[in-house]
């Protein structure tokens, strides 16, 4: 298993290093280029931080999905030739991603397909080898704007926690902004396949109408969520301090001694600002064609499968069900006509619903976040090895690889209560998120109490007393 980080300057990801500085109770949270050789290293403390970054240059990094397709391409060819015992014995690979996985699994996917027909036809020279594509599994994905976005209001107006997440006149609202969210990713998507085929990002009015739409959308359709000071990320936690998932990874792989092993020279950042606003002024988001490259990709054998968080408002269920019966392929008949069966996660526990037909697989995980893996690890990690064997999701019992269906339940819903969360731990790698204003300020006051990165007291002023959190 490979974790990558991308596109270029995301996590590890870099084009050239440079020295800066990180403000980790700023808005917005970015680390900031520095020439330290001709200005002194500043005073670092809990929260202001010193570092090894990429360049920060919006040049230097893609702006769209499908520019960045090829450096995947590029450096799968790579590792593959460089480390020929991570081969596989067939030349497959299979592709996961989570949330705006959904744009990069399917294109990036479908560009590798393409790139081994061009090796098979001859028309790509060189030393490349096929990589076959085995599985795409998208984790709570947002794929396809048309399909998902009319299900963010259905989602905050009528869930199966029965908690109404907008007022009856913001879902109205919603509804009534549908047709023109519809009309103008219309436009953009024309404008794009007829002046910027490739996705280079580079046309000045493609951008300004694709950028336009995903604002249009976003704004009166999305945004009226926001009101509410839940988390989007699971609606049943606050806004801020978020309690889960934790970002225990963002310490880890800051860590010396990690860093050390992985051999890298710089500091993980959670956020690139080249590829953020680099992708929001294309409006990536809305371009893509995601939802038919599964339906190509299925066409060609490759597994597909959804799987999704029932928690999470951001990439919901109900749009994320929406997507698999959209899918145009041979199996989308079979596959409506599917039922819901349950995921038989252990002999004592259920971990959700799953409607498969051969190689298309949707599944609804109970009491899940937009992280389903960090809410129910052992149900993800089931469903991954039932995939990736060819396995039938609901069981792991049965092979997919004939003409299986699921049976069961005509649908996926199923009504259920909240858990209450506990308090968040104010975390120093995600200030903004996870601690409250006031803890904010215990660690900008230099009297903070740290352990493993987590704020756990505060010094009295006059002793070495503690107070715990």
């Amino acid at each position: 298993m490979v974790y990558i980080d991308q596109p270029v300057q995301v996590g590890y990801s870099y084009d050239f290093l440079v020295n800066g500085t990180l403000d980790e109770v700023a808005s917005p949270f970015q680390y900031k280029p520095a020439n330290f050789s001709q200005t002194p290293i500043p005073e670092t403390n809990l929260t202001f931080l010193t570092g090894t970054f990429p360049s920060g240059s919006f040049a230097n990094s893609p702006n769209t999905t499908l520019a960045a397709a090829p450096f995947i391409w590029d450096f799968m060819q790579t590792w593959i030739q460089e480390f020929p015992g991570y081969k596989s014995v067939d030349n497959r690979v299979s592709m996961w991603g989570q949330s705006y996985g959904g744009h990069y699994g399917p294109i990036y996917a479908d560009y590798f397909e393409q790139q081994n027909d061009k090796i098979a036809n001859g028309s790509l020279k060189g030393s490349a080898i096929p990589l076959h594509i085995d599985t795409v599994g998208l984790i709570n994905a947002c794929i396809d704007i048309d399909v998902q976005m009319d299900f963010y209001a259905e989602y905050a107006h009528n869930n199966t926690f029965g908690v109404k997440l907008i007022t009856d006149e913001a879902y109205e609202s919603a509804l009534a902004a549908s047709p023109k969210c519809k009309e103008m990713s219309a436009t953009c998507r024309s404008l794009s396949a007829a002046k910027d085929p490739n996705n280079v990002g580079n046309q000045p009015d493609v951008n300004a109408a694709c950028k336009g739409a995903f604002d249009y959308c976003f704004q009166n359709i999305h945004d009226f969520y926001n009101a509410n000071g839940r988390d989007k990320y699971d609606i049943a936690g606050p806004a801020i301090a978020q309690p889960f998932p934790p970002k225990w990874a963002a310490g880890y792989l800051n860590d010396a001694e990690t860093q050390q092993a992985l051999g890298v020279g710089q500091n993980w950042t959670g956020t690139s600002v080249p590829a953020a606003i680099g992708f929001d002024r294309t409006g990536d988001f809305i371009i893509g064609d995601g939802l038919k490259k599964l339906g190509g990709l299925l066409d060609r054998g490759v597994k597909v499968s959804l799987l999704y968080g029932d928690r999470d408002f951001q990439c919901n269920w109900l749009g994320g069900e929406a997507i698999s019966t959209a899918i145009e392929s041979r199996v989308s008949s079979d596959f409506k006509k599917a039922g819901y069966a349950d995921i038989e996660t252990n002999a004592s526990y259920n971990g959700g619903f799953v409607r498969q037909h051969g190689n298309l697989s949707f599944a609804r995980i109970f009491q899940a976040g937009h992280l389903f893996p960090f809410y129910q690890p052992e149900t993800a990690a089931q469903i991954f090895k039932r995939v990736m064997l060819n396995q039938d999701v609901a069981t792991g019992k049965v092979s997919t690889t004939s003409d299986y269906s699921s049976v069961g339940r005509d649908s996926a819903w199923s009504t259920d209560t909240l858990p209450t969360l506990g308090p968040a731990k104010c975390y120093l790698w995600d200030v903004l998120e996870t601690c409250t204003q006031a803890e904010g300020a215990i660690l900008l006051s230099g009297n903070a109490i740290v352990e493993d990165y987590v704020l756990v007291g505060v010094r009295n002023g006059t002793t070495n007393s503690t107070s715990k959190l």
